[in-house]
């Protein structure tokens, strides 16, 4: 299937979904990159713009501005609803979505999108809202690759950081989109991608029988998580998900922004980023592996 054609199921997935915003544009080539920087587990808060080095297909940047937790945060919820996520885990997932509600911030946003054999965009997670109401009810099968692009595809804001926390167990039995096709639209969507899934071979009870939770999910979130400079994390009881979740928001809360304008490159194609930390030391630093120019 040619990029065109994906592009084309993808933007009817979503017609259904979202209301049309403008997709932004700005008059330079400002590229905005989330970068993680921990050390020992923590993390770093006292970096400055001096503390880091960004190249750009492999040309040095001049970076124009480093910043913490300054914009608000968009948070796309992202989680499976299928009948494998029935009982105790269904009651663990409403926990996990009240959880990040609670570490919502002024200005902070939450949208949730479930996913069994169909997609729903359940709108935004207000303080409100009765989140039996938001989850609906568990049933059916998963077409998650489809979900997945309908839920990263809305364009970004300006002046607004976005991430998205992906739950599933992996299965896909219905999508019009192969992986391969998903990962390909989802890195052009520029969302930093958190994965929470159950590990290959857990017990998946539903009313048709048990099944075995799939590698092939997994490989596609470890490897979106990885290049979008998010992480990847699977739990091994339902009451992971919660603190998974948080855990989460909190690690893209406490990343910075790094801008800087392109400079001795092609602006349209795939750019190959590098982001370091040049602070003496020991640094766990996680961001985008690149982007693509228009």
């Amino acid at each position: 299937m040619t990029l065109r054609v994906t592009a084309i199921i993808a933007a009817a997935l979503t017609a259904s979904l979202a209301a049309q915003q403008p997709v932004f544009r700005t008059a330079t080539d400002l590229v905005v990159v989330d970068v993680s920087v921990r050390q020992s587990g923590r993390a770093v808060t006292d970096l400055t713009e001096a503390d880091f080095a960004v190249s750009d297909n492999g040309v040095a940047q001049t970076i124009v501005d480093v910043s913490r937790e300054t914009l608000p945060i968009d948070v796309d919820l992202i989680v499976d609803t299928s009948g494998s996520m029935d009982g105790s885990r269904f009651a663990a997932l409403t926990r996990g979505l009240d959880a990040v509600r609670s570490q919502l911030r002024q200005g902070d946003r939450a949208r949730v999108l479930t996913f069994n054999q169909k997609m729903r965009d359940a709108g935004l997670l207000t303080r409100d809202r009765d989140l039996s109401e938001v989850l609906g009810a568990t049933s059916g099968s998963t077409a998650f690759y489809d979900a997945l692009v309908a839920g990263l595809i809305v364009p970004l804001e300006p002046n607004r950081r976005r991430m998205a926390i992906v739950f599933t167990d992996g299965i896909d039995v219905l999508s019009l989109l192969t992986s391969d096709e998903a990962l390909d639209v989802a890195l052009r969507c520029g969302v930093t991608v958190f994965s929470v899934v159950l590990p290959e071979n857990t017990p998946i009870r539903t009313a048709s029988g048990t099944f075995l939770a799939s590698a092939v999910g997994e490989d596609l979130l470890r490897r979106l998580s990885a290049n979008t400079g998010g992480a990847f994390a699977t739990i091994l009881n339902d009451a992971e998900l919660g603190t998974s979740f948080v855990r989460a928001l909190g690690d893209f809360r406490t990343s910075y922004v790094v801008r800087y304008i392109a400079t001795g490159v092609p602006k349209s194609g795939w750019h190959d980023l590098n982001v370091r930390v040049t602070k003496t030391g020991r640094y766990d630093t996680r961001a985008r592996k690149g982007y693509f120019g228009d």
